[in-house]
């Protein structure tokens, strides 16, 4: 995921594919999820996982693009 978000020109097609197997698999992967399957509210309990992953990678990029 860092690599993709360092691409210079993310409408490439190797971009495209890899941003499209991700979402696949997070389409499949989170409503398995434990804490989404058991929630009252899995749409809210998904929610809150996307953001908390949106979080994470976010540092990971900044984290690349600072050298660290």
């Amino acid at each position: 995921m860092k690599k993709m978000a360092l691409v210079a020109d993310p409408s490439t097609d190797e971009h495209a594919t890899e941003q499209s197997v991700i979402v696949r698999a997070l389409t499949v992967v989170l409503p398995k999820v434990s804490f989404v399957a058991q929630a009252q509210d899995p749409f809210e309990a998904q929610n809150l996982l996307l953001i908390d992953l949106r979080k994470a990678i976010w540092a990971e990029v900044d984290a690349a693009r600072s050298g660290s």
